[in-house]
């Protein structure tokens, strides 16, 4: 849903801004994802819903 509405993404972390820019970028972003305790969309679980894999 947020990749449908936001084109965007600004992430707050103890009240700094951690990450500003494409919502995509951050969803695709595993790492980051997990260190902020953010889950992405359940259908980026599924290897193709990656950037890297996309046609």
């Amino acid at each position: 849903m947020a990749l449908d509405l936001c084109s965007s993404t600004i992430v707050l972390s103890g009240g700094k801004v951690v990450f500003s820019g494409p919502t995509e970028k951050v969803l695709n972003d595993s790492e980051f994802l997990h260190h902020n305790a953010l889950e992405a969309p359940l259908c980026y679980a599924r290897p193709y819903c990656q950037l890297e894999h996309a046609p």
